[in-house]
C-alpha cells in the first residue's frame, strides 16, 4: 500500500505522540468542581521533615478560614473531585466519549493527560461504566484555585505557606511523572492565564539587552497557541510537539526540548524573563540580570520547585522555511540489511547534529522510521542531502530508495519543503489529542553523549540492535522514540540542565528494561526531567549532574522552608511515605 508524504508524517505523528500510551481508557468524565460558599529569603537547609497539614486533621484550615480566602481570590477557589466522580451518577451519560477530548481533558482541572496519576485506591473514580457505588478522592488535590491573574496566584502561596498546606501547581496536567497532582494538597490551576505579547524591543529586568520580537506567554497559554499567535506576526519559537504541553510552566523548568533543539538550542535556552511568585508570596519578575540564581535554576531545575510561574518571555526568530526529510525501512530484524541501515543511521548522526538537523525517529525491531528537518537559516536541502547521503545509498542498494535517492521505492518523496514551522507543525502535529493516555510504569529515557557515535558507532550499534532483539523476544511492544535533541548550537551554557545534555545527541524513550540496556552502557548520560523513570537511579546525577549541589543551594535560599516539593525534584523529602503514597501504584 503506498502512503504519501503527508500520510507518512501523519503516521509518525501518531507513532511519535503515543510513546507513553501504556493503556487507553475509554472514559466518559465531566467537571465536578463546586464554588465554595460565600524580599529575598534567608539561606537555610530545606526541612528535612514533611510536615504538612491534610484533610481531616485539626491544623487544616476550617469552612471560615477557606471562605475568607475564596472571597480574596474573588470567588475562584473551588472544592475538587476527581473528573469521574460524576459517573457514579446519572449525569455521566451526557459526556459520552468527550473525556478522549485532550482539549477537554485540558480544560478541566480534576483531569489529567494521563489518567492513571488521579487513582490513588482500590476504588478509584474510572468512569468505564455508570454505577450507583462510590470512588475515592485519589490523587486529584481537595481543592484549587482557578487562578485569572497574578493576584490570585500570589494570594493561593501566602494563603498556602500560611497553613502548611501541600502546595500543588497544575496547567494542562500533560505530566508523565505526576508532578502537578497531589493527594491531600491544595492546588492552584494557572491554565487560565492566556495572556500572550509580542514586544517590538523587550529589555529583561536588570539588563541592558535588547529583544526585537520576543514574545511573553502566559502561563496557560499551550505550544499549538503561541505558535499560531508566531505565525501571524511572521514569527516562530522554540517550543514542544504535543498540543496538550503548556508554554511557560513544566516543560521550559525542566529544560524543554523540541524538534528545533538541534538548531536553536532547549527551550530554557531561548527564555529570556520570567514572571514568579516565591515562597515568600511576591510576584517578582527574573532574568540574567534581576535575581539571576533563581533564573538559573529555573531554567532546567524542575517545574514545581521554585514558585509559581505566571508567564514566561522567549526569544523568537523570523519566520524561515523547513527542508524535511521523512522515510520508513521496514525489514526483517533478523537480516543483515537491517542491521547495516541501523549502523549507518548511527554513523550519520554527528554530521546531522553538527548541520542542525532536528526531528524524531521510531525504532522498533524490523523498522525504522524517520522525520528529520532542517531549517533553512541553519542550511539548505542539498546540505540535508548530502548528509544522508551514506544511508540513503545503502537504502538504495536494498531497493528502498529510487536510484537518484529522491524518492521511495513506490514512488513516494523523501524530502519536502514547507514554508515556515507553523504550516509543517499544525498539519502534521497540531490537531493530534495526546490525552488518552493512561497509567505511566514503565516509561525511562536516556541522553546518548556524542562520543559514543563518534568513537564507537559499531558498539552503540550492537546495543541498540541487542536491546531491540530482547525488546522482541519479551513481546515488549513500546516503540523505541528517538529525539533528535542535542543542543550541540549553544555556544554559551546558561541553564542548570546536565551540562551533559550539551555534548550529546539522542535523547531515547523507550521501555524501562531497553532504556537500562542504554543506562548501564552510557554511565555518563543524562536524563531529561520532563520525561523519566520513576525508580530513575541516582536521579540528582540523572537530571543535572555537577549543577546539582549549586541547585540545591538556590532552592535553600528562596524556598527554604521547602514549601515547593515535587517527585524527584530539587530538594525534595523522597522518604516521605506519606506525601508520595500514590506512586507506589505507577511504579
Amino acid at each position: 500500500m503506498r502512503l504519501s508524504f503527508s500520510a507518512r508524517l501523519y503516521q509518525m505523528r501518531h507513532l511519535i505522540l503515543s510513546f507513553v500510551v501504556l493503556s487507553i481508557l475509554l472514559l466518559a468524565f465531566c467537571t465536578t468542581a463546586t464554588l465554595i460558599s460565600t524580599g529575598p529569603l534567608n539561606p537555610a537547609s530545606p526541612s528535612p521533615s514533611d510536615d504538612w497539614c491534610r484533610t481531616g486533621q485539626s491544623c487544616f484550615p476550617n469552612v471560615n478560614i477557606f471562605d475568607a480566602f475564596n472571597r480574596s481570590v474573588n470567588g475562584r477557589l473551588f472544592a475538587e473531585r476527581p473528573l469521574a466522580a460524576v459517573c457514579y451518577r446519572e449525569s455521566c451519560r451526557k459526556y459520552g466519549l468527550s473525556a478522549l477530548s485532550g482539549p477537554f481533558r485540558a480544560d478541566h482541572f480534576s483531569s489529567y493527560q494521563y489518567a492513571g496519576w488521579e487513582s490513588c485506591s482500590d476504588t478509584p473514580c474510572v468512569a468505564t461504566t455508570i454505577t450507583n457505588g462510590s470512588c475515592d478522592q485519589g490523587n486529584v488535590p481537595n481543592y484549587s484555585v482557578h487562578a485569572q491573574d497574578a493576584e490570585d496566584v500570589r494570594r493561593y502561596v501566602q494563603f498556602a505557606t500560611a497553613h502548611k498546606l501541600r502546595i500543588v501547581v497544575k496547567n494542562t496536567g500533560h505530566d508523565l511523572s505526576g508532578r502537578s497532582i497531589g493527594y491531600g494538597g491544595v492546588a492552584v490551576w494557572t491554565h487560565k492565564l492566556k495572556n500572550i505579547q509580542l514586544h517590538e524591543r523587550f529589555v529583561p529586568k536588570g539588563c541592558s539587552e535588547v529583544y526585537e520580537g520576543a514574545m511573553t506567554l502566559g502561563s496557560g497559554v499551550q505550544w499549538v497557541e503561541a505558535y499560531t499567535f508566531a505565525h501571524n506576526h511572521s514569527r516562530y519559537i522554540v517550543g514542544g510537539l504535543a498540543t496538550s504541553v503548556g508554554s511557560a510552566g513544566g516543560y521550559v523548568m525542566g529544560g524543554g526540548h523540541s524538534l528545533l533543539t538541534p538548531s536553536f538550542g532547549l527551550g530554557a535556552d531561548n527564555l529570556i524573563s520570567m514572571d514568579i511568585v516565591t515562597a515568600d508570596g511576591v510576584l517578582r519578575a527574573i532574568s540574567q540580570c534581576h535575581h539571576s540564581d533563581l533564573f538559573w535554576a529555573v531554567r532546567g531545575g524542575g517545574g514545581g520547585t521554585w514558585g509559581v510561574v505566571t508567564s514566561a518571555t522567549y526569544r523568537t526568530r523570523a519566520a524561515s522555511s523547513i527542508h524535511v526529510a521523512s522515510f520508513t525501512v521496514s525489514l526483517d530484524f533478523t537480516s543483515w540489511a537491517f542491521k547495516e541501515i541501523l549502523a549507518s543511521f548511527v554513523k550519520i548522526q554527528p554530521r546531522l547534529s553538527e548541520l542542525g538537523v532536528g526531528g524524531a525517529t521510531t525504532l522498533t525491531p524490523g523498522s525504522l522510521q524517520a522525520l528529520l528537518l532542517l531549517p533553512s537559516s541553519q542550511g539548505n536541502l542539498t546540505q540535508l542531502r548530502e548528509s544522508l547521503r551514506p544511508l540513503t545509498q545503502l537504502m538504495t542498494q536494498y531497493g528502498i530508495l529510487t536510484p537518484d535517492m529522491n524518492l521511495t521505492a513506490d514512488g513516494q518523496p523523501i524530502y519536502r519543503e514547507y514554508s515556515d514551522w507553523y504550516n509543517f507543525y499544525v498539519p502534521n502535529f497540531g490537531t493530534s489529542s495526546d490525552a488518552i493516555m493512561g497509567g505511566t510504569g514503565g516509561t525511562a529515557s536516556r541522553i546518548l553523549p556524542a562520543h559514543y557515535f563518534i568513537d564507537g558507532p559499531t558498539n552503540l550499534t550492537d546495543v541498540i540492535y541487542s536491546a531491540l532483539d530482547e525488546k522482541m523476544r519479551a513481546n515488549d511492544y513500546y516503540p523505541v522514540i528517538i529525539g533528535h535533541a542535542g543542543p550541540g548550537q549553544v555556544k554559551e551554557i546558561q541553564t542548570s540542565v546536565n551540562p551533559i545534555w550539551y555534548k550529546s545527541l539522542w535523547h531515547v524513550v523507550s521501555s524501562e528494561s531497553f532504556v537500562k540496556r542504554l543506562r548501564d552502557y552510557t554511565p555518563d548520560g543524562a536524563v531529561y526531567f520532563g520525561e523519566s523513570s520513576l525508580t530513575e537511579p541516582n536521579h540528582t546525577k540523572a537530571y543535572w549532574g555537577e549543577n546539582y549541589e549549586r541547585l540545591l543551594q538556590v532552592k535553600r535560599r528562596w524556598d527554604p522552608e521547602n514549601h515547593f516539593q515535587v517527585w524527584h525534584g530539587v530538594g525534595a523529602a523522597q522518604d516521605s511515605s506519606d506525601r508520595w503514597k500514590c506512586y507506589s501504584r505507577q511504579m
